[in-house]
């Protein structure tokens, strides 16, 4: 098969057997659609500090403005966006999980979980995705796997299924590794892929919440008070969440799904040095007013 037509089955930047991931701005023809060739000849650029930058149509899931979209580059925290999609495609929100002590001692930004208490599917979905819980995404993986390694396996399997070939996980939360990595284009694939979930679109979508774990065995409960890491949220156009990322090595990472004038969007903003100013500058310039 020639490699033209191998490019237009998978998409540039994706991976066919024995070719290599393709960098799409090697091949612009592929990436830029009319809508961005026309900003690029009005030199409607934005201006950014971030490495890696992707505007999507959620819908027609055209590029309206691309920068890097298959560099491969630590993501963060934007790592839980797969981590929800398995866990929304395989278990009921209802379902139970039992927090191990591995879970509660799980360092970076937590939900606060204790060891031992008992909470549903859907309330730490909503600690893993409002608080950006590093505890909530161990409890949920060793709850679908057993074990965190094999529900990183399994992370990878469904990336390769959705194509995400510009894409490795070593982890379930995001912390910084040399070989955990997405880029922006693949990012947004898995994005639409859990944006289908009404859950997942009412959870990231709200700003602040309270949930209560189930009676233990003593008769105790414990509270969370969550509190979404999207500072975007309220503030301008209709942003909806998604996700936030920060790490050492990842810098700033944002995705975002906005909507404007009834049509939604998709904007990944990998690298940045501040992540808000860039999605404000990218969002106006490109979207306007």
């Amino acid at each position: 098969m020639m490699l033209s037509t191998l490019l237009l089955l998978f998409g540039a930047g994706m991976w066919a057997p024995g070719l290599e991931a393709v960098n799409i701005d090697v091949f612009p023809e592929y990436k830029i659609s009319p809508i961005e060739k026309s900003w690029k000849i009005q030199k409607k650029i934005p201006s950014f500090t971030a490495r890696s930058v992707l505007l999507v149509d959620e819908n027609s899931m055209v590029n309206l403005y691309s920068y890097n979209a298959n560099l491969r580059l630590p993501m963060a925290s934007l790592t839980k966006l797969m981590t929800a999609l398995l866990i929304v495609e395989n278990h009921d929100l209802n379902e139970i999980v039992l927090i191990s002590k591995a879970s509660s001692v799980t360092e970076g930004s937590t939900m606060n979980l204790q060891n031992g208490e008992m909470l549903t599917v859907q309330k730490l979905l909503k600690g893993l995705l409002m608080n950006s819980g590093n505890d909530a995404a161990i409890a949920l993986a060793e709850y679908h796997s057993g074990t965190v390694y094999e529900f990183v396996s399994l992370m990878n399997i469904r990336a390769h299924e959705l194509f995400l070939f510009n894409t490795n996980f070593v982890n379930p939360h995001g912390l910084d590794s040399s070989v955990h990595y997405a880029s922006s284009r693949d990012l947004v694939v898995l994005a639409k892929q859990l944006w289908q979930y009404k859950e997942i679109q009412k959870i990231v979508d709200t700003q602040l919440d309270t949930v209560i774990s189930e009676v233990s065995d003593d008769g105790t409960q414990t509270e969370h008070i969550l509190k979404n890491t999207n500072k975007l949220l309220g503030t301008f156009f209709q942003v909806h969440g998604m996700k936030t990322g920060t790490t050492p090595n990842a810098g700033q990472c944002l995705m975002l799904v906005v909507e404007k004038n009834n049509k939604f969007y998709f904007l990944v903003i990998l690298g940045s040095e501040d992540r808000y100013q860039d999605a404000r500058n990218i969002l106006y310039e490109l979207l306007g007013e």
